[in-house]
C-alpha cells in the first residue's frame, strides 16, 4: 500500500512489512493518525523517523527525541484482538523480549515505561491512543540519554533506530496482527510481565486521575486485565488503571508520614 500524496512522503523500508520511514516529522503518531483517516491501512502499519521534533508523551508531556533513538508508531485495527491485556502491556512485553536479546531482562514500570533495572532511569516509553478505527501505539527507545530529561537513561548496546524499528515492528506484527489471535496466550504474557514488574512488593506513591493528592500502597501484581493490584497501608486491595499518574517508589517510612 502506498501512502496518499502528502508532504513529506514516507519511504517503505521492506517489502515483507508495512514499515515506513521519514527523515524528519513532527510526530510519528500525529502523521499516522492523519494517514489512517485518509486510507485504509493494513493492521500493523508502522512509521518511524530519523528526527521527531514534537513527540508526545503522556498527559500532554513532550517526548524528547535524540537523533539515533527510536521514535515509532504502529497502527492496529480495532477488530484485531481483545482489549486485555491492554496494548500498552502488549508493547511492553514485546520490548522486554527484544531487550533480552542484548543481555537485559528489563522491567516494566507501570503503566507504560521500561527500565533496565530498579536503579536506572527510563529506557523506553509507550503511548497508546484509541481512535474510532483502531489504535496508535507509540514507542520511544533511548540509545542515547536525553540530557535535559530527568530520570531518563540510554543504552548504547542497542542497534541504531533503523535496526530497532525493523526488529520491533516485525516482532509486534508477528505476535499481534494478521492471525486474529495471539500466538502466545495472554496468561503467559501476563505471567512474564509479573516477573518483570518493577518494585513488586515495595511501597509506591501515585496520583489518581484528576487528583493532586498522593496515595500510598504496596505493589502486589498485575491482574489478568492488566491493572496494577495495590495493597494500601490498611491492607485494603485496590486496582490502578492505565490512567494512573506518576507511580514512584517511596521510602517505607514515608507511608507513616502525615
Amino acid at each position: 500500500m502506498s501512502p496518499a500524496p502528502r508532504t513529506p512522503v514516507p519511504v517503505r523500508v521492506t517489502v515483507d512489512l508495512p514499515l515506513y520511514y521519514l527523515e524528519t516529522v513532527e510526530s510519528t503518531s500525529t502523521y499516522l493518525k492523519e494517514w489512517s483517516r485518509q486510507e485504509r491501512l493494513c493492521s500493523g502499519t508502522a512509521l518511524y523517523a530519523g528526527e521527531q521534533t514534537s513527540g508526545r508523551g503522556r498527559r500532554g508531556n513532550r517526548w524528547v527525541h535524540v537523533p539515533g533513538n527510536l521514535a515509532m508508531t504502529i497502527w492496529m485495527a480495532a477488530s484485531d484482538l481483545p482489549a486485555n491485556p491492554p496494548w500498552t502491556l502488549k508493547m511492553a512485553w514485546t520490548l522486554l523480549g527484544y531487550f533480552s536479546e542484548f543481555g537485559s531482562t528489563g522491567f516494566l514500570k507501570y503503566p507504560n515505561d521500561i527500565h533496565l533495572d530498579s536503579e536506572s532511569g527510563k529506557i523506553a516509553g509507550i503511548l497508546v491512543e484509541r481512535l474510532n478505527n483502531g489504535y496508535l501505539i507509540g514507542v520511544g527507545v533511548n540509545r542515547f540519554s536525553p540530557e535535559e530529561v530527568e530520570n531518563a537513561a540510554g543504552w548504547e548496546a542497542l542497534p541504531d533506530h533503523h535496526a530497532m524499528a525493523l526488529a520491533l515492528s516485525r516482532r509486534f506484527r508477528n505476535q499481534f496482527s494478521g492471525s486474529g489471535k495471539e500466538t502466545v496466550p495472554s496468561d503467559v504474557i501476563m505471567e512474564d510481565l509479573n516477573r518483570r514488574l518493577l518494585w513488586k512488593g515495595e511501597w509506591v506513591a501515585w496520583k489518581d486521575t484528576g487528583s493532586a493528592t498522593l496515595s500510598l500502597g504496596k505493589i502486589v501484581r498485575l491482574d489478568e486485565t492488566g491493572r496494577l493490584e495495590i495493597s494500601d497501608p490498611d491492607g485494603v486491595t485496590r486496582y490502578l488503571p492505565e490512567t494512573v499518574h506518576a507511580v514512584r517508589r517511596v521510602d517505607p517510612c514515608e507511608k507513616s508520614r502525615p
